[in-house]
């Protein structure tokens, strides 16, 4: 079986590990640079302060001595020093730009990879979490991977510092280094041992993130149920708890992260204390050098050491980013290579079993049926009969545990997904619109649609009239999942949506339950004159089934009758005991 539709994933994969191999190198030779010529800016006080405070000592006497010519000029010392700095300056900018850009990239790459797995995984997949989960990867967890990558560069380029700085301080005065470097060790090992403590820390904000971010969805999804049934301070109440127990675990991962710096502020004081005593009486530019060194150095220390902590607490997000991405790829929706036309003979399920994740019943159990292409056929049956399940599989948004889905005799995952889905136009009951116009919501099966063709597709789902009567005809916005229209209206335009496409199957899931009795009969008027198409009809109302030319009764996930309304009738069985229900409740 071919796998098509990969090509972004793969593209941002390869962006990602070509970013990984070149930006460390880079960035680690322009720390390397701005520091050498940092610390030898520094170093050069050595020569500069024995010319402007002369103390009778011997001036050659180390390496620095040798380097730099004793006859050389004041000016031309002091040129070398401002060049030394500014070269620091345009090496550091670099290397900061650099390590910024990789960040925002990194973060948006990863982005746009969690997206891509989250949209193209099954449906198995995205069940299996919940959605406050995937906001919160993608609003807050890759934003923090982008962090890592700046804790990453911070970590190599003050490395870089550190190395240089030891270097210069060894050639300057071996037995004061050493003590320094002593000192040192001892603030790694404290940190060493609360890495350890911010990895626990950095899991437990994830799933903070996490709680906050389901909270923060379900509230807003849920809101009109808050505010009918009077629940609003319970809901505030619920928010402010998982809220506080954000605010909390990041607060003990800020400090964990503060930590570094007053342990070297402390150690600093006592290393100058040290030094100032231990160089009494020797060579004055000496000690100023060494100071200088050592106080330009502590910040690096610092940095290592907090980047260090913070690559700690950010590992648990690049965890979840990447068992998400892992998740998402052992459950993957992969497409065949048949190109089929529309069907022109039959669509049918043999021994279909499917079962959804963290159920105990089968959705369809061992289901065999027949969908004749070109006639409208009508799945009936109770609430959880398997009848959205078919639908699924039809379509191809869930693949069967066992058995096979076939168009005109060829297995559904034999053929390329993308033309498949392109033959299929769905009308669901809880009807989709997106924020943005009217008529940019027609169009979404067929952006390249003429609006003669938008204004065709709305006249078939009578849906002309209340868009031209609206301020901005077809270009009103309809809010937030249509929030500005009625259920009506929603159900009109969804129907308006599915005729523009003019696909080979047409799904309506319940797609006239929120039309008066008029606008149903016209809708299916509408219906019957379109030719050539298939049209899959979900009904709990038995009346609105009666004009299908095939009937499908489904009971547990079962077939337990098929075949025309007339034969179906003279069975006397189970859609028979549905239609007498239906017109009893009516």
């Amino acid at each position: 079986m071919k796998s098509r539709g990969r090509g972004p994933r793969n593209a941002t994969s390869r962006r990602l590990a070509t970013r990984a191999r070149w930006v460390i190198p880079v960035v680690t030779v322009l720390g390397l640079a701005s520091f050498l010529f940092e610390a030898l800016g520094i170093y050069l006080i050595v020569p500069l302060v024995d010319r402007l405070v002369p103390t009778g000592q011997a001036l050659r006497t180390g390496l620095i001595d040798t380097i730099i010519p004793q006859d050389l000029p004041l000016i031309a010392l002091v040129t070398i020093i401002v060049f030394c700095i500014l070269m620091k300056g345009l090496a550091s900018l670099a290397s900061i730009a650099i390590t910024l850009w990789t960040a925002g990239q990194t973060s948006h790459d990863l982005r746009i990879l969690c997206f891509d797995r989250i949209i193209r995984a099954t449906d198995s997949f995205q069940s299996s979490r919940e959605t406050g989960d995937f906001l919160n990867l993608l609003g807050n967890e890759t934003w923090r991977a982008g962090e890592g990558m700046q804790a990453l560069a911070a970590l190599v380029t003050h490395s870089c510092a550190l190395v240089i700085f030891v270097a210069l301080m060894l050639l300057l005065s071996p037995a004061l280094t050493v003590a320094v470097i002593f000192g040192f060790a001892v603030i790694l090992g404290i940190v060493r041992f609360s890495a350890a403590i911010a990895r626990r820390e950095g899991a437990m904000a994830v799933a903070a993130n996490r709680k906050l971010a389901g909270r923060i969805a379900q509230g807003l999804d849920g809101l009109s149920t808050i505010r009918m049934f009077g629940r609003e301070r319970d809901e505030i109440g619920r928010f402010t708890a998982v809220s506080e127990r954000a605010r909390r675990v990041f607060l003990r991962v800020d400090m964990m992260n503060a930590l570094p710096g007053p342990a070297f502020d402390v150690l600093f004081a006592l290393l100058l204390g040290v030094l100032i005593i231990a160089m009494e009486g020797g060579r004055v530019s000496i000690l100023i050098a060494f100071l200088a060194l050592l106080q330009r150095m502590q910040p690096h220390a610092v940095a290592v050491t907090q980047s260090r902590l913070k690559l700690s607490t950010l590992r648990a997000a690049n965890d979840s980013i990447f068992a998400l991405i892992g998740a998402a790829e052992s459950l993957p929706m992969t497409s065949g290579s048949v190109l089929l036309p529309r069907p022109n003979q039959m669509i049918e399920l043999h021994g279909v079993t499917l079962n959804y994740r963290g159920t105990t019943r089968s959705a369809l159990d061992e289901a065999s049926l027949q969908i004749p292409a070109g006639r409208t056929t009508a799945l009936v049956g109770r609430s959880g009969a398997g009848k959205s399940t078919v639908i699924r599989l039809v379509c191809r948004m869930a693949d069967p545990d066992s058995g096979r889905v076939t168009i005109d005799g060829t297995d559904l995952r034999e053929i390329d997904l993308s033309a498949w889905r392109s033959q299929c136009a769905v009308v669901p009951q809880d009807v989709f619109l997106f924020d943005s116009s009217i008529g940019e919501n027609i169009a979404y099966g067929r952006p390249d649609a003429t609006p003669a063709e938008i204004e065709a597709a709305s006249r078939a789902a009578q849906a002309h009239d209340f868009i031209t009567a609206l301020p901005n005809g077809y270009d009103e916005r309809v809010g937030e999942r249509g929030t500005r229209l009625s259920g009506g209206q929603r159900q009109r335009i969804a129907l308006a949506r599915a005729l523009l496409r003019n696909a080979g199957v047409l799904v309506l899931d319940e797609a006239t339950n929120a039309l008066d009795y008029l606008s149903q009969r016209l809708v299916q008027d509408a219906l019957e004159a379109s030719a050539d198409r298939t049209v899959l009809l979900v009904a709990h109302q038995l009346s609105s089934v009666e004009k299908a030319d095939h009937i499908i009764v489904l009971e547990e996930g079962r077939v337990v009758e098929q075949g025309s309304p007339e034969e179906l009738r003279a069975l006397r069985g189970s859609f028979v005991r549905l239609f007498e229900l239906d017109r009893k409740t009516a």
